[in-house]
């Protein structure tokens, strides 16, 4: 058996006990890394708000269904940016997820200010995300 090297005794426990730590690093990592969630995997009674920032037009719909019809344009159009949908009500392509304020009702698209939060309601200033921080924070 030349150029094959025998391990024997401890070597030999070393080694094996390295390979079930790599299989079991393995393991756990298969089982806990992220999975990228499909639109099936989305409940089927979920829904959400839109809103078109064109006519101000909004409805409540299956997220499913905006998620479906989200793919479709980024089809349609060729990339994956996130597109606008087609509003019913004026035909343009200004439609987006939105937020119905959990105080006042009003709908609204997600804020991008810097620095507040994203559920900042621009009629009331009402954000939950905000209250939910203040409490856990007043508690602790």
């Amino acid at each position: 058996m030349a150029g094959m090297i025998k391990i024997q005794g401890q070597s030999q426990v070393q080694l094996i006990a390295a390979v079930l730590c790599f299989l079991l690093a393995g393991l756990v990592w298969a089982l806990t890394r992220p999975h990228n969630a499909g639109i099936n995997d989305v409940p089927a009674d979920a829904m959400t708000w839109t809103l078109c920032i064109s006519c101000e037009h909004s409805q409540e719909m299956s997220l499913r269904d905006f998620f479906e019809q989200q793919q479709q344009e980024m089809i349609r159009k060729g990339n994956m940016s996130v597109p606008a949908l087609l509003c019913p009500n004026c035909g343009q392509h200004s439609v987006f997820k939105a937020i119905q304020c959990t105080r006042c009702s009003h709908i609204f698209i997600e804020s991008e200010t810097p620095g507040d939060f994203y559920d900042r309601c621009p009629e009331c200033q009402y954000s939950p995300t905000e209250e939910r921080r203040t409490n856990q924070t007043t508690t602790h």
